[in-house]
């Protein structure tokens, strides 16, 4: 069994609806999907009624992170609304997990690994969601997605420290020293 996941706010925007029609579809059979966050539109009675879609409440702190995404396989943001560039997946990158995602703000510039990181069009259809899910599926299940280059694509390319050199660079100020 897989375990995709989403955590933040729970809003319609966010794709909950998307989620629990996948965990609903036979089709998709072999995936739990779990969810972590708050928000007015999905209270916990809403995910009780979807034995595949499993509902966690909120969590708090970098601890409780880890232990969020140590036990997922993927993580998907399937937003219809506008998105910066979402730090969930920037967090989720820094940890090796693959993630898929809607084609809003930001997104398409940090998806850098077509295997680990696989954008979508907001304007995707059921069908053509469920087929981006199954293929990342198969793709992880084969072990054509690797946590290890995921990790260290983030390493090299969104880290903290070579996000300050770059910016160092631009400002035309010298290598931070430690």
């Amino acid at each position: 069994m897989l375990h995709f996941g989403y955590y933040g706010r729970l809003i319609p925007e966010k794709g909950i609806e998307v989620l629990r029609q996948l965990s609903e579809d036979p089709t998709v059979a072999g995936i739990e999907f779990h969810i972590w966050g708050e928000g007015e539109a999905y209270q916990a009675d809403f995910f009780a009624r979807h034995p595949q879609l499993r509902y966690h409440g909120p969590f708090a702190g970098r601890s409780e992170l880890q232990a969020v995404l140590s036990g997922l396989d993927a993580y998907l943001l399937l937003s219809t609304h506008p998105e910066g560039l979402p730090i969930a997946l920037l967090e989720v990158m820094s940890t090796g997990l693959p993630w898929l995602a809607t084609d809003r703000g930001g997104v398409a510039d940090i998806a850098c690994d077509p295997l680990a990181t696989r954008v979508i069009p907001m304007t995707s259809t059921y069908p053509e969601i469920k087929a981006a899910v199954l293929a990342l599926a198969a793709d992880i299940r084969a072990g054509r997605v690797s946590r290890t280059a995921q990790k260290a694509l983030y390493a090299t390319t969104f880290s903290s420290q070579v996000l300050v050199q770059r910016w160092r660079e631009t400002l035309g100020l010298p290598p931070a020293t430690r």
